[in-house]
């Protein structure tokens, strides 16, 4: 019997700056591969997917790059599997901590695809780029909106990581009510909360791992550090986009520590020894950090948005990411308390956010 074919198109740069997409990516492929089925990973726009069954496409805030995949797939005759890991932006409160943050969100913001859109037309030599894809398909590449609805309705089926995210993609795009959705959860690894100490005479410190930028929200976190008296740990970097953002951050050193990046490995053993995960920021899907921290015995603080609470339930502290008297109340509250997280409920949360659970659903596709 022949084994069903499977593409998988990763970002070209994936193995530079990898995300939450890139490990969501690469359980994927371990699934399907432990499943029978014949995957291979691509790092192209538009790669040759002869002999292929299915895509799988990912990740609408980079829609121009989705988009060249998805034409990919159309102009192939080839069924795609949509994970689209979008949050419509605009709706966030981003703050404003420089001329040149308030330049891009208030002159840039909405039009930066389209100048992207209109230097690749008339000025890059577009190397990765099927030459004749953008002038043939230039309506969908000049507008955000249209070409991000004809990847939704052109999808074989769409895989929001929430109910939250299927109804914001509802909320803010034409979908036809006919088109096919299937929640797929983000996961954790397996067994991880048999590596948590949860004795809190042995556990310490508060961590806040991410990227340092504005939307992780850690300029906040440091104005409630000082008024709280707090001490936290950062792990993460800032990206070169986000350098402002990180020099200003660091006028808090001393409230927070900045550890810098760490492995994978690296941030698991840390967790595990772990008094508090605090993540503040304006908005998470739902975090895979938390989710890490929680199963490794942390307790949590985290931003009442969506779809947090959709996965940690009652399971977290939540604040108002926006407001520094919210977050110095919930760090005073942490640090006040020696209570713990239950054994038996990390243990819960861990077999359920399995990524080998979570990911059943897709086999009902192919």
């Amino acid at each position: 019997m022949k084994k069903v074919k499977i593409a998988i198109l990763d970002r070209i740069d994936s193995g530079l700056s990898p995300g939450g997409d890139t490990k969501q990516i690469s359980e994927i492929v371990s699934f399907l591969r432990i499943k029978g089925y014949d995957v291979t990973t691509f790092n192209e726009l538009y790669p040759d997917l002869q002999g292929f069954d299915f895509a799988f496409v990912f990740n609408l805030t980079r829609y121009r790059d989705a988009l060249y995949n998805s034409l990919s797939c159309i102009k192939q005759n080839i069924k795609y599997i949509l994970f689209p890991i979008y949050w419509n932006f605009n709706e966030i409160n981003m703050p404003i901590y420089s001329s040149k943050s308030f330049i891009k969100r208030y002159i840039i913001g909405s039009r930066k695809n389209l100048l992207k859109t209109y230097h690749e037309l008339y000025f890059s030599n577009r190397s990765h780029y099927e030459p004749n894809i953008m002038n043939e398909y230039k309506e969908l590449f000049l507008s955000e909106k249209t070409g991000i609805e004809f990847i939704l309705n052109n999808a074989h089926v769409i895989c929001p990581n929430s109910n939250a995210e299927m109804e914001h993609l509802k909320k803010h795009f034409n979908i036809d009510e006919k088109q096919n959705f299937e929640v797929i959860l983000n996961g954790i690894e397996k067994d991880l909360y048999k590596l948590a100490n949860i004795k809190a005479t042995s556990r310490d410190g508060i961590y806040c791992v991410g990227g340092i930028g504005p939307r992780k929200n850690q300029l906040t976190l440091g104005k409630a550090c000082v008024k709280s008296n707090s001490i936290v740990n950062l792990i993460g970097k800032a990206n070169v986009s986000d350098v402002d953002y990180y020099n200003k951050v660091r006028k808090y050193e001393g409230y927070l520590n900045f550890l810098g990046w760490k492995s994978h490995d690296e941030v698991i053993n840390t967790l595990a020894k772990a008094k508090v995960h605090i993540q503040p920021s304006l908005i998470e899907t739902p975090g895979l950090a938390s989710m890490e921290a929680y199963a490794l015995g942390c307790r949590l603080i985290l931003s009442d948005v969506a779809p947090v609470r959709e996965y940690f339930n009652d399971r977290a502290i939540y604040v108002n990411p926006n407001s520094i008297s919210d977050i110095t109340k919930a760090l005073e509250d942490v640090n006040s308390s020696d209570s713990t997280v239950i054994y038996e409920d990390i243990k819960e949360f861990n077999k359920y956010f399995e990524w080998n659970n979570v990911l059943i659903g897709l086999e009902v596709f192919f």
